[in-house]
């Protein structure tokens, strides 16, 4: 028979675990004010329950930090895509529980070695050298093992290598300085000893958490209006120039239209020379072409004319379903593809749909 756990290992397994659940919980309300890419937020409570529970349970409970944060985390970074994208977003946010995990316990090491636990920190020099160390000394593990990785997995850039270090450090000892008394006050021991100061510490603790919250929120809704005016002024900007350019292009048409209509005839040297030097004026524009429309009693009429100009093997042709080019079937009309400049270019790929039956129709020999 399995021998049943022990009463100690099952404590143990339990507090592993409820400490999971509350990092988790506390991660994912903490999330909500997160900056891209998700990681790093102005304030993480989960970092001062980290730091309480290992002071108060022991150096055991790690397993529950690094699996709670785990947790949280592969909620933003999770991609099924391939093998390869399983496996970079299930590890950097293993990685990154570790680096929670290891900062928990260096904060509470630090703690029992300067300050010492347990101890009612009745006297002002241990609050403030809990606070320091606990708080803004530890908080430097994680902030700079979660950015590098971060950093070195491709997920946040150089440029905002700092800003990230800078908001996840800020998060972590925020939480730290505020949850990690709170949490030591309202269930640490002696309850004796720390329950005459529960309300009197808790009502600052609180309201200067709040006071974070409420200032962050407004700062990024402040900084998001920001970039959307920024964005809107570049894209306006952008949408101006497009504008211009395709009026200019428009004209471009329109003048080659007027061309036609003015001289009658155009011959292909002479749509030759007009067209390059359009195209020399418009640099967007990479290749012009005429079209004219071709009714099914003139196709031979027309066919021959283009051969006199020098083209002997001109007919009006499509392309069958293997891709090779024939004789175009018999129809109403036809738009084949005349004069093209630079001769050679393409129009659309090559293929111009036209015709009440959406027949494709090519001009020899320019595509042969």
């Amino acid at each position: 028979m399995t021998p049943s756990p022990t009463p100690d290992f099952s404590r143990r397994l339990v507090e592993v675990l409820a400490v999971g659940v509350a990092y988790f919980v506390l991660g994912r309300l903490a999330l909500l004010l997160a900056i891209p890419p998700g990681y790093a937020t102005a304030v993480w409570p989960a970092a001062g329950v980290a730091l309480a529970a290992v002071l108060m349970l022991g150096r055991h409970v790690w397993p529950g930090i690094t699996v709670g944060s785990f947790v949280v985390n592969v909620w933003t970074s999770f991609d099924a895509a391939s093998l390869n994208t399983i496996f970079k977003t299930t590890s950097l946010p293993l990685f990154i529980g570790i680096g929670a995990a290891l900062q928990a316990l260096v904060g509470a090491q630090l703690i029992r070695r300067f300050v010492g636990y347990p101890n009612p920190l009745a006297k002002e020099q241990d609050v403030i050298k809990f606070l320091m160390l606990g708080g803004p000394v530890a908080c430097l593990v994680n902030a700079a093992w979660g950015a590098t990785i971060l950093w070195f997995t491709g997920t946040i850039s150089s440029a905002v290598f700092l800003f990230s270090w800078w908001t996840w450090w800020v998060g972590d000892t925020i939480g730290s300085l505020t949850f990690s008394p709170l949490a030591l006050i309202w269930l640490a021991e002696p309850r004796e000893a720390w329950r005459r100061r529960r309300l009197s510490v808790t009502r600052p603790l609180a309201l200067t958490f709040g006071l974070a919250v409420v200032l962050f929120v407004y700062a990024s809704r402040w900084e998001q209006n920001r970039l959307r005016l920024e964005f809107q002024r570049r894209t306006d900007a952008v949408a101006q120039e497009l504008i211009r350019q395709v009026n200019r292009h428009i004209d471009a048409l329109h003048s080659l239209e007027s061309y036609y209509v003015s001289s009658g005839q155009i011959t292909r040297e002479a749509f030759r020379t007009f067209v390059q030097r359009v195209l020399s004026r418009h640099g967007g524009i990479r290749v012009f072409a005429w079209t004219p429309r071709v009714l099914d009693t003139d196709r031979a009429q027309f066919e021959a004319g283009v051969r006199r100009e020098g083209l002997a093997n001109f007919e009006i042709t499509e392309e069958n379903s293997a891709g090779e080019m024939q004789s175009a079937g018999q129809r109403a009309e036809y738009l084949p593809i005349t004069y093209i400049e630079p001769f050679g270019g393409s129009v659309a790929g090559h293929r111009v749909a036209q015709g009440p039956r959406r027949t494709l129709y090519l001009c020899q020999p320019a595509f042969r």
